[in-house]
């Protein structure tokens, strides 16, 4: 790449529950040998990004205030010669729908929309912008998206219920239109988990794909799947516990308690 030409920007935004977990970590295990061709960005680099991103998925008003956050942020970022900026963060997209205040992506393409005006004002109008959207198939979506809510949140609804509510979020054509018109023309990539999941690199290789030739040489080692589901007999009782009648601080306690044991038995 000649010294002068524009840096390339990847932004791999998520949804939840579409492997981005597992990208992230895949990500931190490999920065330091990413670090010629890409300096990495994840929830743990930037968590007031985070924050402010979930936020204004509750709270519409405060979109100016995000990019604010996120201008910040971009500020301190110096890319050496030929090196990437590559930020992973499944929290762009919000609240985790089924959050008591959230049941929808409405407020991400507006997130995006300043993520990109704030990274063409800090890199120049000619940087190569890439948006990576991951997704996953209906049913295992839900069942996913459900699974997670039961354990984060006080979930009552069955599967069946939860996943009539949710069933139209599940079609992510609607939202992938709204975030195609909301950032540049071309820029928007969409990746199904289930086309990532059994290669070497597993979910990350969405995210690593737009840094094209350089990657090949690199020896990365890939990370075990993060945040794997539940059984169902496990997931009925956490149902079972979110229905029941104690406090939410010992709901919490319980829970953690619980989980851990189920995923470590």
């Amino acid at each position: 790449m000649p010294p002068d030409s524009p840096p390339k920007i990847i932004v791999h935004f998520g949804v939840h529950k579409t492997g981005t977990t597992t990208a992230e970590a895949t990500l931190e295990a490999n920065r330091d040998l990413l670090a010629p061709v890409a300096q990495i960005v994840t929830r743990k680099t930037w968590p007031d990004v985070t924050k402010a991103a979930k936020i204004h998925s509750t709270d519409p008003s405060t979109l100016t205030r995000f990019g604010e956050v996120f201008a910040a942020r971009l500020a301190d970022v110096v890319l050496g010669a030929d090196q990437a900026l590559l930020i992973s963060n499944v929290d762009l997209s919000g609240q985790l729908p089924g959050h008591p205040e959230v049941t929808n992506y409405d407020g991400l393409p507006a997130r995006l929309n300043e993520i990109q005006g704030q990274l063409l004002s800090r890199f120049g109008a000619q940087a190569q912008l890439r948006f990576v959207m991951t997704t996953r198939g209906p049913a295992a979506w839900l069942r996913s998206l459900w699974a997670q809510n039961l354990k984060v949140h006080r979930e009552v609804r069955s599967q069946e219920e939860f996943a009539e509510q949710f069933a139209d979020l599940a079609q992510f054509s609607p939202l992938i239109k709204a975030i195609s018109c909301a950032i540049s023309p071309g820029t928007l990539t969409v990746e199904p988990l289930e086309n990532t999941s059994l290669l070497p690199m597993g979910p990350a290789t969405a995210a690593l794909r737009p840094l094209g030739s350089v990657l090949p040489p690199l020896p990365l080692v890939p990370h075990r799947p993060m945040k794997q589901s539940l059984p169902e007999e496990a997931l009925e009782l956490l149902l079972g516990m979110n229905r029941s009648g104690v406090s939410d601080k010992a709901l919490k306690e319980v829970k953690s308690d619980a989980i851990y044991l189920m995923q470590n038995l």
